[in-house]
């Protein structure tokens, strides 16, 4: 496990309630890994507190892809698993 730290639209929910990996983007965000309920699910996503599931992993991981107007960028602190 590593401690990841990145900025991020506030509403990301990185917390452990999702059956879904947590995985790291190539440019040091995170998103999540889950397996697809059925064949063409999106797998690669986001969970927003306000909207839930964002179907792309780099949705509202900075302004420019942002899903509402509600973004608000903060920094976060997950714990990704290796």
């Amino acid at each position: 496990m590593c401690d990841v730290k990145f900025t991020a639209c506030k509403h990301l929910d990185f917390s452990d309630n999702y059956y879904a990996k947590k995985q790291l983007l190539s440019g040091g965000k995170v998103f999540w890994l889950r397996e697809a309920p059925y064949e063409g699910a999106a797998r690669l996503v986001q969970f927003c507190k306000k909207r839930g599931r964002i179907n792309f992993a780099t949705g509202c991981t900075s302004a420019e892809t942002a899903v509402c107007s509600d973004y608000e960028e903060i920094e976060h602190f997950v714990n990704v698993d290796d």
